[in-house]
């Protein structure tokens, strides 16, 4: 009876410690999981809901960015499913979550993150009847378009501007 009891608690610590340890890597696990699935335009919905869960589950960070970008790589893979009538809405939610942990991101992660949200939000958002709402997307790509480098600012120096 007494070695029972003994185990009983000995059992009890191991599992404590096995969820506290564990409770780490069942995030980078549920990520590497996502990761391999929503490239499945099938199973693109579930994917992206259990992405979106994670990311709101207060359990993601810093060090799981890098690794969170597989997910978005393997989302956008194909870049006409991004605006495919079926998904589109569950791109947008993926997106708008992401940008809500944007600095769980690196910089060249949040400008790559920014690109895609372009395609995933705001082009998604034309898909719409209602005048006024077109109009704001509008204005806001027309703000994006005019944040760009000016074209003279990528040519080489070897090569003459046009002529006049």
């Amino acid at each position: 009876m007494e070695s029972a009891a003994k185990r009983a608690r000995t059992d009890e610590g191991q599992a404590k410690d096995v969820s506290a340890s564990g409770g780490e890597d069942q995030v980078a696990t549920s990520i590497e999981r996502i990761a391999t699935h929503i490239g499945n335009m099938k199973k693109f919905a579930k994917c992206a809901s259990l992405a979106r869960q994670l990311l709101r589950s207060g359990q993601f960070e810093r060090k799981h960015g890098k690794l969170f970008m597989k997910v978005l790589e393997a989302a956008v893979q194909d870049l006409s499913s991004v605006n495919d009538p079926l998904l589109r809405n569950d791109y947008r939610a993926l997106f708008l979550e992401v940008d809500e942990q944007i600095e769980n991101f690196s910089k060249p992660d949040r400008e790559q993150i920014k690109a895609w949200s372009l395609r995933a939000v705001l082009t998604n958002e034309l898909h719409t009847d209602d005048t006024y709402g077109f109009n704001k997307v509008l204005a806001e790509i027309k703000k994006h378009v005019e944040q760009l480098p000016a074209w003279a600012e990528f040519v080489p120096p070897e090569i003459p501007p046009p002529p006049p």
